[in-house]
């Protein structure tokens, strides 16, 4: 089996591109809403955020997401900590998640925004960046979460440089709403045919450059 990552900034489309994955038949770990069902079913992470936190973080036995929100946007250390707790559980679901899809499917992928930031990417054997210039990302993100553009601009400035994410990856789509995404995806998924999942980085990139 080989395992795909998927990433790209807020506004990217990352999303779409995954959804294109799926529709050619490749099964998509959604990590983003995994975490979520994570943090409010996992034994593991609810112990850790309660003995860092206290019991008030999950009254009456449920998360109180907007009470962590609200910790994590206003201390940078509390936000490494809480990422440092689910991270790595998310990372084994998904792992064990592909384990169970290795007898009936050759490729499977994650979808993640901060797939390098956690660590996504040493679980993975590929990886496909997705980037738009960033007054496309603006307006598609401005629309999407219904807020404004300093709003957003802020939380790019957050995430890694989408040039440096399409300097890491193997594959890199380009969604500016002018060329068409089906045809990249389809070439990216026909390479990865071909050549599998060599185990030289250097001789991997030669073979899958579009």
């Amino acid at each position: 089996m080989i395992l795909i990552g998927i990433t790209g900034g807020i506004g990217s489309g990352k999303s779409v591109v995954a959804q294109l994955f799926a529709l050619y038949g490749i099964p998509v770990y959604d990590s983003d809403s995994n975490a979520k069902r994570l943090m409010a079913q996992s034994p593991e992470i609810r112990e850790s955020l309660t003995a860092i936190f206290g019991n008030g973080i999950y009254p009456g036995g449920t998360l109180d997401r907007e009470a962590l929100a609200k910790i994590i946007f206003a201390d940078e250390e509390a936000r490494q900590t809480v990422n440092a707790i689910v991270h790595p559980v998310v990372c084994k679901d998904f792992m064990l998640w592909a384990d169970a899809l290795s007898a009936t499917h050759p490729m499977v992928a994650v979808e993640s925004a901060i797939l390098y930031e956690c660590g996504l990417d040493e679980y993975v054997d590929l990886t496909v960046a997705v980037t738009a210039p960033d007054d496309v990302r603006i307006a598609r993100a401005c629309r999407r979460d219904g807020t404004d553009a300093e709003h957003i601009r802020g939380r790019m400035a957050a995430q890694i440089d989408q040039k440096r994410i399409a300097e890491m990856s193997d594959f890199h789509i380009t969604n500016d709403g002018r060329q068409m995404l089906i045809p990249q995806v389809e070439r990216i998924i026909e390479r990865i045919r071909r050549y599998g999942k060599q185990r030289d980085r250097a001789a991997r990139l030669g073979a899958y450059r579009l």
